[in-house]
């Protein structure tokens, strides 16, 4: 790894030719999508320990819009598209980009005082946002992400027990940008991705926010389709409407602990526990949904089934299964699904279901979100053994 990262900062200081050039790289911080055209085309390259960056002008294939590199498959940290500089921190929790933040409207809180947590995100096309990834959140304490106008298309979620550099973790490595287990765009090693997801597309602030369709608004979603992992309560600052004419302020599924996962849930013609075990044969990480139980083979998972065969009463695909034939099937009628609008009233248990689903709000409303423990933590250093 020290080879290949000289190499590439080599080819960095060649191509750009003094220390001046390599401060103004350092001072640009662009949001997912577009280089600086001024500065730079191609890519972005990161350390393996995830706090060291330099921009290469021209990326690795040439490429005008930030793409274009593969790392060898047993390398970590590459990430195509996103063109920044991050000066290394003294610890991974106070890793900040160099250009002020014009918004910060989503405050992430870690509510259990046993054990960190490190937040994973992404934004649109698969691409890292502009807050470091893998943050660290100590117990109790809290970080503000950066949420510019026109954001779209972000996913937050937690991750636990990790490794120095937020990676490695034994419960939400589940893949993404920045993320050690996808390295060279295999997900094979990863966890299944039944994550607690946060999922937001943030509008314009001091724009009106009126008719569904409109491009100004805040679009919010907590979604429960793929499973979960951490309890979590999402409390909404701001003005937001639902179906239904719902206006929640409170979204509260502290109490959806892996505990309430069905260890018995009968789909088609047998039995199945919904709990993860970490690779197959560790403690609980997670919980899958009726779905994704079925077709996700990762961790040892015996799923054989496709969204369009078997599975599709649990999927509900359209075509050919229609919003009607999905909430009248046997989707609806789980323990999974009684579950989640038990301890997480309101929430997507499954596609198409009557809940709240997607939130509008004002681009002036900001977010809280805490996560809660759902581990035994007595037993965490035998867990996933």
């Amino acid at each position: 790894m020290a080879i290949w990262s000289c190499l590439l900062l080599g080819l960095f200081l060649a191509s750009r030719g003094d220390e001046q050039d390599q401060l103004q790289c350092i001072s640009l911080d662009q949001y997912p999508g577009n280089c600086p055209p001024n500065l730079m085309t191609g890519a972005c390259y990161s350390s393996r320990e995830g706090v060291t960056w330099a921009c290469l002008p021209d990326g690795l294939s040439g490429a005008p819009n930030c793409g274009g590199m593969a790392l060898p498959a047993d390398e970590e940290g590459f990430y195509n598209g996103y063109c920044s500089f991050y000066e290394k921190p003294t610890t991974t929790s106070t890793t900040t980009t160099t250009t002020p933040c014009p918004a910060r409207r989503l405050r992430i809180i870690n509510r259990c005082m046993e054990e960190p947590i490190w937040i994973a995100h992404e934004a649109a096309r698969g691409l890292i946002g502009p807050s470091p990834q893998n943050q660290l959140i100590l117990p109790d304490s809290y970080f503000d992400y950066c949420t510019p106008d026109k954001l779209t298309g972000t996913r937050y979620w937690p991750k636990m027990l990790c490794n120095d550099q937020g990676v490695n973790c034994l419960l939400g490595s589940s893949g993404g940008p920045g993320e050690g287990c996808s390295s060279g765009g295999q997900y094979d090693r990863c966890a299944p991705p039944l994550d607690t997801k946060f999922e937001a597309t943030f509008g314009r602030r001091g724009a009106p926010c009126s008719g569904l369709s409109s491009v100004d608004c805040d679009f919010i979603d907590v979604s429960l389709v793929d499973g979960w992992t951490l309890p979590f309560r999402l409390t909404i600052h701001g003005k937001c409407s639902g179906p239904n004419d719902l206006h929640p302020t409170e979204i509260d599924c502290s109490g959806l602990t892996l505990d309430e996962c069905p260890t018995r849930e009968f789909m088609g013609k047998t039995f199945y526990d919904l709990q993860a075990h970490y690779r197959g044969y560790g403690s609980v990480a997670g919980c899958y949904s009726p779905c994704l139980k079925l077709t996700d083979p990762k961790w040892n998972n015996s799923a054989t089934g496709t969204r369009e065969g078997e599975a599709a009463p649990f999927c509900c695909p359209t075509p050919p299964i229609s919003p009607q034939q999905c909430r009248e099937g046997p989707v609806a009628q789980t323990d999974y699904v009684k579950a989640v609008h038990r301890y997480c009233p309101g929430v997507y248990a499954y596609c198409y279901d009557d809940a709240m689903g997607l939130l509008q709000c004002s681009a002036d409303s900001s977010y809280e979100l805490e996560f809660f423990c759902c581990l035994d933590l007595d037993m965490r250093h035998a867990l996933f053994r």
